[in-house]
């Protein structure tokens, strides 16, 4: 279950009004999240479910939507992070 209070629901929210142009819906912050998981899984030609809402079921590879959203900053696992600066 993802959790909107967690920080990491709200950078991606942030990142994506905020650092894209033009904005992206808040709606794809949950796609975001699942395509984030999938590359940390090691599957990153999973598909991702873009809009859950929709009668009209519109997939991305999760690969593909980390590079075109720019969320390679999202990507950080506990291999890659020491948690020191």
């Amino acid at each position: 279950m993802i959790d909107e209070h967690e920080p990491t629901y709200a950078a991606l929210e942030w990142h994506l009004l905020f650092n894209q142009y033009p904005p992206q819906p808040r709606e794809l912050v949950v796609p975001c999240l699942e395509a984030i998981e999938a590359w940390q899984e090691g599957e990153p030609d999973r598909l991702i479910l873009l809009n859950r809402d929709s009668t009209t079921p519109a997939w991305e590879v999760a690969s593909l939507l980390i590079e075109n959203l720019r969320l390679e900053d999202f990507l950080h696992t506990d291999n890659e992070w020491s948690g020191e600066w």
